[in-house]
């Protein structure tokens, strides 16, 4: 119980006073705040007081929740990395430009 209060006190404060500066990092970090109140917030679907079918919807439930911050993450770190190697091919393609040029 304690955690999701940590985790929800946690968001409040990322999306109140925003202290991670670069937009895109901040609406990951929310993202991430949100997947994880979702995540410990179905722990609770896992008790011996639910029945046993809705406990294997709620474990789909989990795993869906898991897998899309997951490719979600890979996804920007996949964009990121092919954005920087673009941007590296630029610099040496003009690199090469300018030295034969000389």
């Amino acid at each position: 119980m304690s955690q999701i209060g940590i985790t929800t006190a946690s968001s409040i404060y990322l999306v109140h006073f925003r202290p991670i500066e670069n937009p895109l990092l901040h609406k990951l970090e929310v993202f991430n705040e949100i997947t994880q109140l979702c995540a410990l917030s179905l722990t609770y679907c896992f008790s011996d007081l639910v029945p046993s079918n809705n406990k294997d919807i709620a474990g789909i439930m989990f795993d869906a929740v898991l897998v899309g911050n997951i490719v979600t993450h890979m996804g920007f770190i996949m964009k990121s990395t092919f954005s920087d190697l673009k941007e590296n091919c630029r610099r040496k393609k003009m690199k090469t430009h300018n030295m034969k040029e000389m």
